[in-house]
């Protein structure tokens, strides 16, 4: 559901679908969305992988490996 937090993680009908919270009817309009439009949810779920392949901590190290030795080569 749209409430803070989540905001952060999931971008409306780009990595997911947002929905207002206590609203069940949304709830359940999107997920019948996801069942039934396959094109879309693959969107969404590729989307959603590429998201967070950004945020997993062999990422973010090898990011900041790469920061260190490019900063540590500039002195």
């Amino acid at each position: 559901t749209n409430v803070d937090g989540i905001r952060d993680l999931i971008i409306d009908n780009v990595t997911g679908i947002l929905v207002p919270p206590e609203d069940p009817q949304r709830m359940a309009d999107a997920i019948n969305k996801l069942l039934t439009d396959k094109t879309l949810a693959r969107f969404l779920g590729r989307n959603a992988r590429e998201f967070a392949k950004r945020y997993m901590a062999i990422n973010i190290v090898e990011e900041y490996e790469n920061l260190f030795r490019k900063l540590t080569k500039q002195r």
